[in-house]
């Protein structure tokens, strides 16, 4: 199993959100006890839609502010009676103070108080421990919710190193250079939870109530 530890951190920014429609789906179905081609049977896939980020957060800005503050960061340490199950390291891969190392499909809950109600943006400092060759991904819920379906596989922030082939591997047989191999680099990231193919120029708001929000 791949692991990542990390300190989970929050920033408030104001942010200038860009955003890409999502065009309209309509489909149909085979009844498979009859084969009978019910197209004009549409039904309607609104919900799912309703549910992604650019819908969400174009009600959201509606109704609650992008709120501007300084950065808000949560150490692991404040947070391990809550989480007692897990496996803790000191000063990990250089990283001075408390990790947590998680297993997959493991979770780490942390608290974050704020002053108003509006819209904020998270992210985390964290490292993987083993070498991997796919994209990692996690899921965040707030206050026990996923507030848009993008929320569900955040695939998070990697950094790749070119290892060159040797010589007598660099061609293929007709004298073309071949692309060198990719390995992931072990080194602590900070990033913010944003979308992974890059169609929104900043990373993506949260709203979180005023008080106590479990992350």
């Amino acid at each position: 199993m791949k692991k990542v530890t990390g300190v989970l951190l929050l920033i408030v920014l104001f942010t200038l959100i860009g955003m890409t429609r999502i065009a309209t789906v309509h489909a149909y179905y085979i009844d498979e006890q009859t084969t009978e081609d019910n197209s004009t049977d549409e039904f309607d896939i609104s919900d799912f839609r309703d549910g992604t980020y650019y819908r969400t957060v174009s009600a959201w800005i509606e109704t609650y502010d992008i709120i501007s503050s300084p950065l808000q960061a949560v150490s692991v340490s404040s947070q391990m009676n809550d989480n007692l199950e897990l496996y803790y390291e000191d000063d990990y891969q250089g990283e001075t103070g408390k990790q947590v190392l998680l297993d997959t499909d493991n979770s780490f809950s942390f608290k974050v108080n704020v002053s108003q109600t509006g819209l904020y943006q998270l992210g985390m400092n964290y490292i993987m421990a083993d070498v991997f060759y796919t994209v990692p991904s996690i899921e965040i819920l707030i206050n026990g919710k996923s507030l848009f379906n993008e929320m569900s596989d955040l695939e998070l922030d990697v950094t790749w190193e070119s290892i060159p082939l040797e010589e007598s591997l660099r061609y293929n047989r007709y004298g073309n250079e071949l692309l060198p191999d990719s390995v992931s680099k072990i080194s602590w990231t900070s990033y913010f939870f944003d979308d992974y193919n890059n169609a929104l120029n900043e990373p993506y708001l949260f709203l979180l109530e005023q008080g106590e929000n479990i992350i």
